[in-house]
């Protein structure tokens, strides 16, 4: 009879400590600077300034119009200043990033001190082959999706430490698209441990086939109605070593936002930041894009 009660007692006192109202004072949030721009060679330079925001702000963005945010190629030897564009971009049209250059990012606004942050362009990923096979294998929890099969033959180059992204997009149109989930059995994909926490993209670096030509297959989650019309846009995305780690804590942060269940839950994690001074991210990447068909 006594250990009865015992339960009894503990239990009435987690379902009394889940009711606890726990007042928290949100008032004296100071706002911290974030610049972001993430460039590859198809594109401009575009720096992104804003300031940062509480949780239960609920605005699209808290842009900064008033900053002076330059570029220095530092092997080049020259600095171009980028003209607000407004909503908080700084750019120049005619300013492309190029291969063998290190950027550094200079951003200066009144009262805070300089923002910088240097990277550069990765090297071109080397995609030898790409192939799309449908299957017949069912999503066990959702019926309207298949796992296909896309089968890719890639050299990683021996002369850099690598870091890559996987990305699949199924293509209606020009102008209709959806980003697919992905999942894969691959020794160095698992070896990342990001998949538990996001589908949408592979993250991996060269750690395990360091100047191998390798040939791999991953999955994407294709939703089963599309199947007689669509096509999928594949990319393998060459992504700097800074891109690399923003992109590891990004998957974690947000996943720890998205879940809530209260026995299960996952501590969001800090984002990696190369902004000295500051948060956000400048980093380069460089991209392999592959338009698949269904072979079958």
């Amino acid at each position: 009879m006594k250990s009865f009660i015992l339960i009894v007692i503990f239990a009435l006192l987690v379902i009394t400590s889940c009711e606890k109202v726990i007042e928290i004072d949100l008032s004296e949030f100071d706002p911290e600077p974030v610049v972001n721009c993430l460039f590859c060679p198809n594109n401009y330079f575009n720096v992104k300034v804003s300031f940062s925001q509480i949780l239960t702000d609920t605005s699209i963005s808290n842009p900064v119009s008033n900053a002076m945010v330059s570029i220095q190629a530092l092997k080049g030897g020259f600095t171009k200043n980028l003209p607000y564009q407004g909503n908080g971009d700084y750019s120049d049209s005619l300013f492309f990033p190029v291969q063998n250059e290190t950027y550094r990012l200079e951003v200066k606004i009144d009262g805070y001190k300089a923002l910088t942050a240097i990277d550069s362009l990765p090297i071109a990923p080397c995609v030898l082959g790409a192939e799309l096979i449908k299957t017949n294998r069912f999503d066990p929890e959702d019926q309207d999706f298949k796992y296909h099969n896309i089968r890719v033959k890639l050299k990683d180059s021996l002369l850099y430490k690598n870091f890559y992204e996987l990305r699949v997009y199924e293509t209606r149109s020009e102008n209709s698209y959806a980003s697919v989930g992905l999942k894969s059995d691959e020794s160095f994909i698992i070896n990342e441990g990001d998949q538990e926490f996001s589908e949408n993209r592979i993250l991996f670096s060269d750690e395990l086939i360091e100047g191998q030509t390798i040939n791999f297959t991953f999955n994407p989650k294709c939703l089963i109605s599309n199947d007689s019309l669509w096509n999928i846009d594949f990319y393998v995305v060459a992504i700097s070593e800074d891109f690399y780690k923003f992109r590891k804590t990004s998957i974690r942060h947000w996943a720890g936002y998205a879940k809530q269940d209260l026995f299960e839950s996952i501590e969001p994690v800090p984002m990696f930041t190369n902004i000295q001074n500051g948060y956000g991210v400048f980093a380069g990447y460089n991209y392999h894009k592959i338009r698949l068909y269904p072979l079958n």
